[in-house]
């Protein structure tokens, strides 16, 4: 049963791609068409129409609080304080004289 439904969908998805590209190089191969351009797809239009009105249907969530702060500010404020611990340390060795100036890494020559 569950062969036959997927076969049946399989079969009426090519029928669907077979008339699409019919239609598609029909225009495409229009004598009579003016030189528009491009053919429209309202598909393609779509989808642009969403990708530039997509920051005016955003709302703010828990959820998307969340991500921002996941995948922005966590990272970058442990990257900042991993760098500046590190730092501090580092500047507390050569100040204190544990570091000389000859084994420094980064040195004025």
């Amino acid at each position: 049963m569950a062969s036959n439904i997927s076969q049946d969908l399989i079969e009426q998805k090519n029928k669907q791609r077979l008339a699409l590209r019919k239609e598609y190089l029909k225009q495409l191969t229009n004598p009579h068409d003016p030189g528009s351009g491009h053919i429209f797809d309202p598909a393609i239009q779509r989808w642009q129409s969403m990708k530039v009105t997509r920051i005016d249907w955003f709302r703010e969530t828990p959820k998307t609080i969340l991500r921002g702060l996941g995948l922005i500010v966590i990272p970058l404020a442990l990257s900042i304080y991993v760098i500046k611990n590190d730092r501090d340390k580092k500047e507390a060795q050569y100040r204190t004289g544990q570091v000389a100036y000859k084994d420094r890494l980064f040195k004025f020559q």
